[in-house]
Order: structure tokens, then sequence, then C-alpha cells
């Protein structure tokens, strides 16, 4: 797999935003996804946000690097 390397610029969309615990038996930790993000994402492929929100998921990308990193990925069962 090719090394992922990534720059945090100032020109990047920030957001902060609080982390709660979800999922069964509070398994995972959930947060909030920036409609922007999700708007923006939806007219790239040219779908109206209601409808990529049906055909997409957000994938995350983690491991010893700084940080986290999301991405949207076309849902395998539609």
């Amino acid at each position: 797999m090719p090394e992922l390397i990534a720059t945090i610029t100032d020109d990047a969309y920030t957001k902060t935003s609080r982390v709660h615990i979800t999922g069964r038996n509070g398994l995972t930790y959930g947060t909030s996804v920036p409609k922007p993000l999700v708007e923006r994402e939806s007219k790239r492929v040219g779908l109206s946000p209601s409808e990529f929100l049906k055909q997409y998921e957000l994938e995350w990308l983690y491991d010893n690097f700084g940080g986290a990193f999301v991405r949207f990925m076309p849902r395998k069962n539609t």
C-alpha cells in the first residue's frame, strides 16, 4: 500500500465537536460530520445530500501516523 502523506494547511475547513460514547455497550465513540463536508462531496458526485448519505459511508483511516482521516466510500450493500 502506498504511504499516506498529508499536510495540514491554513486553508483547511476546521470544526471542533465533542466526542460521545456510542455503539453497543459503548464500544465506540462518535462525533458529527460537518454539514459543508457532506454537501461538498454530494455535489461532487452529482447527488442530493440525502441521496448521498444513502449511497455512501464514512471510512476512517488511522494507524501510527499523527492523526486520523476520513473519506466517503460507496456503500457495498445499497
